[in-house]
């Protein structure tokens, strides 16, 4: 019985596959191209949030503003925002600086997403407008993490995007800003 099994083994068409995977590097060859790649990635986290920006030297002011949870039939005093925005847009030597949560982007939390009175498109749609009043006096804007959330279940960075088209510079979660006069 074994004589004739060994000739049934011998006598299938060998088969020869399209694709084999190149031998693997030793773990010492990929720990080090392991290091180089995250040192990258240290390099890109570090430089990302870092911004300059030179004023004029005369007076001047910085607002920071945080924290806008920008919604429609809600508490939040929109025509006051959309004043602000204009008082810096129509000040010389004023900028501001925008420190996150935009607005309230209830996606992560399903019962304040039915309370909600607005959705986050409509949300974002006002924020976007309200950027635009004083985006030529924005020095940087930062993400919040309502903003982040997005992100987070989507892979999508709204507040990023709305930013890159104003072009206002953008950190999603922190900045450090060099100011020269």
């Amino acid at each position: 019985l074994r004589a004739r099994l060994k000739v049934a083994e011998t006598s299938r068409p060998q088969v020869v596959p399209a694709y084999t995977a190149p031998p693997q590097s030793s773990p010492e060859a990929r720990w080090k191209a392991a290091e180089v790649e995250n040192s990258e990635h240290i390099k890109k986290a570090l430089l990302l949030a870092q911004f300059s920006v030179e004023l004029p030297d005369e007076p001047c002011a910085i607002s920071f503003l945080s924290d806008q949870h920008i919604s429609l039939g809600n508490t939040v005093d929109l025509a006051r925002m959309r004043e602000d925005a204009e008082l810096i847009a129509a000040t010389d030597g004023c900028y501001a600086i925008l420190g996150g949560d935009a607005t309230d982007n209830h996606i992560k939390h399903r019962s304040a997403a039915l309370a909600a009175r607005s959705q986050p498109s409509d949300q974002y749609e006002l924020f976007e407008y309200y950027l635009g009043i004083f985006a030529h006096r924005v020095l940087v804007g930062i993400a919040g993490n309502h903003d982040l959330w997005t992100n987070q279940f989507a892979g999508v960075d709204v507040l990023g995007m709305l930013h890159a088209k104003h072009r206002v510079c953008y950190a999603p979660d922190e900045a450090l800003l060099t100011v020269k006069m």
